[in-house]
């Protein structure tokens, strides 16, 4: 069985919420058409999906759509909004689904306060976040009360990309947002978060980067040489981004093996990016493992041990 970490959803009720309290106020270059609406009664079309790919759970999350606004009320009623109909998903199917709470960032007071809900009333197996929330950097000091709570409950954090081109006006004038500014946002995520000493400061937080970490398993060279640039005294970054998970969505069996040479088959989950990568896009960011010429204990940890191994008795029903 596969555990597809990297997997979202986002309930029509929902997104019409956000967009309604919002007011216009866009984060986001996705917008509501590109985050394929889905509901609870969508159930059944995404589990053919998955058993057709061999996918047994996904861990779901709202990724782009997250409720990242000013208006501090509209943000709290969004996330809460969000997270209950994550819970009624996983309620009716335990099996399944399982799921990231979003919070209402960048308000901290309130996110502590649905984080708690998340995790004590609602079930769900960690926390996602954007790499952009509020205007803001998620390695900024000011989110730091929220990884503070997160470490103490030794919590898992799904990171994803916003689609803000990581505030290029070229990549977005060129159409490249999606097809290069998104894996741009996942390595200036990680990056941002090593030179910031969060794994120091955030020992027991899981922390996934998804889509193999954008560039980073391929600069690490290039990265380390010029440490003293950007580090800051926290240390080396290719031994650094090993105290981090990264998720298998990239499709090239190449970039695979790099990562899984960078890091370590240990620290590599699947994921699919579902329903992004649909059709026969799932069943290849399913079926690329198997070809990416691993053996079968790590095609096997890739699949589901490394998943089972970070969120533990999480998984069960």
């Amino acid at each position: 069985m596969r555990i597809d970490v990297h997997a979202h959803y986002f309930p029509g009720p929902y997104l019409d919420l956000i967009d309604a309290l919002s007011h216009g106020e866009v984060e986001t270059s996705m917008g509501r058409r590109g985050a394929h609406a889905t509901h609870a009664g969508d159930a059944t079309v995404r589990i053919e999906a998955m058993d057709k790919a061999g996918v047994g759970m996904q861990i779901l999350s709202i990724a782009t759509g997250g409720p990242y606004i000013s208006n501090e009320i509209g943000a709290i009623i969004g996330a809460r909004a969000a997270n209950d109909a994550y819970a009624e998903m996983v309620r009716l199917y335990p099996q399944r689904f399982k799921a990231f709470a979003t919070l209402p960032l960048p308000h901290v007071k309130a996110a502590l306060a649905e984080m708690e809900r998340a995790f004590d009333q609602l079930g769900m197996v960690g926390i996602g976040v954007a790499t952009k929330m509020g205007g803001k950097s998620l390695a900024d000091p000011s989110f730091d009360p929220v990884y503070e709570e997160l470490n103490r409950r030794g919590g898992v954090l799904f990171v994803h990309p916003i689609g803000h081109s990581c505030d290029s006006t070229l990549l977005e004038s060129t159409g490249l947002t999606w097809p290069l500014g998104a894996p741009f946002e996942d390595t200036a995520a990680a990056l941002q978060l090593l030179q910031t000493g969060f794994v120091q400061k955030f020992p027991k937080i899981r922390a996934i980067m998804p889509h193999l970490g954008g560039t980073l398993p391929f600069l690490v060279h290039r990265l380390d040489h010029q440490q003293d640039r950007f580090m800051h005294g926290h240390g080396k970054p290719s031994e650094l981004a090993k105290k981090f998970w990264y998720d298998s969505v990239n499709g090239n069996v190449a970039a695979l093996r790099c990562s899984c040479d960078t890091f370590g088959i240990d620290k590599i989950v699947f994921g699919t990016d579902y329903p992004f990568w649909n059709g026969p896009a799932h069943q290849h960011a399913s079926e690329y493992i198997d070809r990416a010429g691993l053996s079968a204990a790590d095609v096997q940890a890739i699949s589901e041990g490394n998943a089972r191994a970070l969120f533990g008795d999480a998984l069960l029903p």
